[in-house]
């Protein structure tokens, strides 16, 4: 027990050494001529988060954050926030052409960065020759016949140029929760194509570069690669053979066949429209919502069979009522006349 009560009061005495009297490391600064050390550098603070969404991993240097991420998350380098890297130290490059393995896509600064971009992967310069053909073979088509798909390609875009006014399609979910692995990257690096060429459009000044048909087909990706079908229209192919086989056909520049098959589905039956949900039963708007038409109009115009009330269930629907309160002013109290003020003298 300390002598005094005025000892516990006092302050734990700090376990750190100053900076002067810490043993030199490999990486510490040297002192000048004078004899005094200067002042330490200031170290990235241990609060930046893992680039990668949802990982709660802390990250302080940009070696740890390199190594965290070719350990835990090598195939995830779309995923990284461009912006936390920067703040962390450390630049990722993300073309999807780079021929690099992973841990030689980190670069410790933005000067190697660029230097890896101008010579890696150059933009290349507008030309007045080229076409959005030329640039399609570029950047979409990714087989070895080029002359096939020349064809193919110039009729999609006269295809493309015939449609600009589109409807909506007859469906509301598309098979975008089923995309996965290799066909998951496929329609991202078929994204990132449209992208590429969508810019090299733009920046071409050649007069039969359009950018119009790059537009069209990104916005309509989804409708031409995930439009759901059943499996008697597929033959029985799975739903993964199936975007796949679109994918392949997409890149090959037979869109027409692809909005055909898009634009034939029809979820509603021909004979009946959509009901009109009611105000109660929420079982049939969720049937509309999720395109059963069939469900939702069974629903919708069958007739409600009324609930019977017996000595079995009379006391349940009492209960549902509470009791009336006393009235706050009740109207048959009898009335007491008001004792008349006296006068004085």
């Amino acid at each position: 027990l300390p002598s005094s009560p005025v000892s516990v009061l006092k302050p734990a005495k700090p376990t750190l050494k100053p900076y002067f009297l810490m043993p030199p490391t490999k990486n510490s600064p040297k002192p000048s001529k004078g004899g005094s050390a200067p002042p330490p550098t200031t170290a990235i603070p241990n609060s930046l988060q893992c680039p990668v969404p949802g990982c709660p991993t802390r990250l302080a240097d940009p070696n740890a954050a390199k190594r965290h991420l070719l350990d835990c998350h090598p195939s995830c380098t779309h995923l990284y926030d461009l912006s936390i890297c920067q703040r962390i130290g450390i630049f990722i490059c993300r073309h999807p052409t780079c021929q690099h393995n992973p841990r030689n896509k980190i670069f410790p600064s933005a000067s190697t960065y660029e230097r890896h971009c101008t010579s890696c992967h150059p933009s290349p310069p507008p030309s007045p020759s080229t076409t959005s053909l030329s640039i399609a073979l570029s950047s979409i088509y990714t087989g070895d016949q080029p002359d096939r798909a020349s064809s193919s390609w110039s009729t999609a875009f006269n295809f493309i140029t015939s449609r600009q006014a589109v409807q909506p399609p007859n469906f509301r979910h598309t098979w975008l929760h089923f995309l996965k692995h290799r066909n998951a990257a496929a329609f991202t690096s078929i994204q990132a194509g449209l992208l590429r060429a969508i810019s090299l459009a733009h920046a071409s000044q050649g007069p039969s570069c359009d950018p119009t048909p790059f537009w069209w087909l990104f916005l309509h990706l989804e409708l031409l690669l995930l439009h759901p079908t059943s499996s008697n229209n597929r033959d029985g192919e799975s739903i993964q053979s199936t975007i796949a086989a679109r994918i392949a056909s997409f890149q090959d520049g037979h869109i027409e066949e692809l909005w055909t098959s898009a634009t034939a589905i029809v979820s509603s039956p021909t004979s009946t429209s959509p009901p009109t949900p009611g105000p109660t039963n929420k079982a049939i708007q969720h049937s509309a919502d999720s395109d059963n038409w069939r469900t939702a109009y069974n629903r919708a115009c069958s007739n409600q069979q009324k609930a019977t009330i017996s000595t079995s269930n009379e006391g349940l629907i009492h209960d549902l009522y509470v009791p009336p309160y006393a009235p706050i002013h009740p109207t048959n109290q009898p009335t007491t006349p008001h004792p008349t003020p006296q006068q004085h003298n």
